[in-house]
Formats: C-alpha cells, sequence, structure tokens
C-alpha cells in the first residue's frame, strides 16, 4: 500500500465521502474503503486531542479551571480570530497515511456526489493514465 501525503483538513472532509462509498455493494472495494477509513479515524484522533488542546488553551474558563460554553455547548473563546488562525494552521498540517488507492473505475458505476468524488480525489487513482 502506498503511503500518501495529505493534510488534515482534507482527512477531515473526506470522512463523509469515505462513509458514503462504504455503503456501496462492492466486496472489493469495501475492503479497501474499510482500511482507508480506519487509518482516517486514527489520524482523525490525533487531530481531534490537537484541536481539543488548542480549544482549551484559547477558551475562556470558568472558575474551577473548566472551558466555558456558550448556550449552545460551544466553547467562548477569547480570541475567536487566533483560534481560527490557529486551527487552519493545525488543518494545514500534512501527514502521511499509508492506505490502498481507489482505481477511479471502481467508482464508474456508483451513484455517489460530485461532491464526495472532489473530497476523494487524493484516494484516486486513473489505472488508464498510469499506463500510459
Amino acid at each position: 500500500m502506498p503511503q500518501i501525503k495529505v493534510t488534515l483538513e482534507t482527512l477531515v472532509k473526506s470522512m463523509d465521502a469515505l462513509r458514503e462509498i462504504g455503503t456501496l455493494k462492492q466486496p472489493v472495494l469495501n475492503y479497501k474503503i474499510a482500511k482507508v477509513i480506519n487509518a482516517v479515524q486514527t489520524e482523525l484522533g490525533h487531530y481531534g486531542k490537537s484541536r481539543n488542546a488548542l480549544i482549551t488553551e484559547c477558551a475562556e474558563k470558568n472558575e474551577d479551571g473548566t472551558v466555558k460554553v456558550d448556550g449552545i455547548g460551544n466553547p467562548t473563546l477569547k480570541n475567536p480570530a487566533e483560534f481560527a488562525a490557529a486551527h487552519q494552521l493545525l488543518l494545514d498540517t500534512e501527514t502521511e497515511i499509508t492506505v490502498p488507492v481507489i482505481p477511479a473505475a471502481d467508482l464508474s458505476n456508483a451513484e455517489i456526489s460530485g461532491m464526495s468524488l472532489s473530497a476523494l480525489t487524493w484516494l484516486l487513482v486513473d489505472e488508464e493514465q498510469d499506463k500510459g
């Protein structure tokens, strides 16, 4: 399996699309997608820990030191613009992930949205182009 260099943001954006194509009734494709999902979830677990640490660092605190939240449960940030910039730096972080690539032809008959295909371009290969 190849190692693919990809940003955390790309992985975050690809999870819904991976779940969508994981429901297709194609056993070999489903096996590959399951391996991809497992690898992506591992990376996103690391991302989640880093994001939570960033939130803790940038959030206002209650008297007991816990993160202060608004009425709908979102953290109250001391400086939202500063958090957004730091979070974007985190999302821009590149990581290498070892996953099976998916031949684009495997999805040729699949009914999936263009947005899902777009989110998965990092994972798809055109075998015809690779032969030429």
